[in-house]
């Protein structure tokens, strides 16, 4: 006799994340559009575990007038759901008042992933700091 098996699969949440990361990643301006006046873009980023179960390497990326200005950052915990961290309000901030630095930190309000079940949010502490060198500086 021949069973019927019917498809068990649930959506790929952490694949469908990545699509729409990929998608707002491809649909932002670049620094230049967003802001003329920026010759280079840093953020610096460090990680701590609130649990101190989990160790993350530090961080560091840096934007050339012609990169994306995309700052929504991935949670480096891989079994986090729907987390991550956006610094655009931080940067928009830095710019608009033409500073030079900032620094922070934030708290990723993804979901622990443990199979089936999303219970435990990840609450992984991430600190930034935010350098913005102008053209007129390096004039």
């Amino acid at each position: 006799m021949r069973r019927l098996q019917l498809s068990t699969k649930h959506p790929d949440s952490f694949k469908q994340q990545r699509e729409l990361r990929r998608r707002a990643y491809a649909s932002a301006p670049t620094v230049r559009e967003e802001s003329p006046e920026v010759a280079e873009l840093v953020l610096e980023l460090t990680f701590r575990d609130p649990h101190g179960i989990a160790k993350h390497s530090a961080q560091t990326h840096s934007f050339a007038p012609g990169a994306k200005a995309f700052f929504a950052i991935a949670c480096p915990s891989s079994s986090c759901l729907d987390g991550g961290y956006d610094l655009s309000a931080e940067v928009s901030r830095l710019l608009d008042g033409r500073g030079k630095e900032a620094s922070g930190c934030m708290d990723c309000l993804g979901w622990q992933s443990t199979g089936q079940e999303h219970k435990d949010r990840c609450m992984l502490e991430m600190r930034y700091r935010i350098m913005v060198r102008y053209s007129a500086d390096s004039e």
